[in-house]
């Protein structure tokens, strides 16, 4: 699943993994509650995932949305630190 979840970012950015996005900058992570989270190393936009698993298949959906001006404001001012 997390696999897929890398992949599917990749499609969706149309850069796919290579020379901007590495296998390692794409992080997915659990909120307390289970939903996965992905975080990507310097990628200034949201970025949603759902994976789901039935048997031996795996289907996962990557959504990236534009920040709006006041989250971009917001990081140019107040960075965050590691992964976004």
């Amino acid at each position: 699943g997390r696999f897929s979840a890398k992949e599917a970012f990749s499609k969706a950015t149309g850069y796919g993994i290579g020379e901007k996005v590495h296998w390692h900058d794409i992080e997915i992570l659990n909120e307390p509650n289970g939903r996965p989270i992905m975080q990507v190393k310097n990628f200034r936009y949201k970025t949603y995932v759902a994976i789901t698993h039935s048997g031996d298949f795996v289907n996962t959906v990557v959504i990236i949305e534009r920040l709006t001006i006041l989250e971009r404001l917001s990081l140019k001012f107040f960075p965050k630190r590691g992964v976004l």
